[in-house]
């Protein structure tokens, strides 16, 4: 695995938790008044999600062992980095 691969990866995934962070200070200040009727059909909130494009999950078999855990774990892990639920990938074909 190339140095550069690593340090782009990790520089990405530092970026979109700033991001997600800067985002979730922007609306701290502000409140609102959700009224939850248990009786009602509305939606239902099911996680957070991403999109794998380009081939670009087949890159994380090149990482070490330690590595790809940590960063499945930046994406994944509940409480812990992105908290991503959901990941839609590309079925390859010809």
């Amino acid at each position: 695995m190339k140095p550069t691969m690593f340090k782009n990866t990790i520089t990405t995934l530092y970026l979109a938790l700033a991001v997600s962070a800067a985002l979730a200070q922007t609306n701290a200040g502000s409140s609102k008044i959700i009224k939850i009727d248990g009786k009602g059909t509305g939606r239902l909130f099911d996680g957070v999600g991403a999109v794998s494009a380009g081939s670009s999950s087949r890159l994380l078999i090149d990482y070490a062992d330690k590595s790809r855990s940590d960063i499945l774990d930046y994406l994944f892990k509940p409480n812990f980095g992105a908290g991503f639920t959901y990941l839609k990938t590309e079925i390859g074909g010809w």
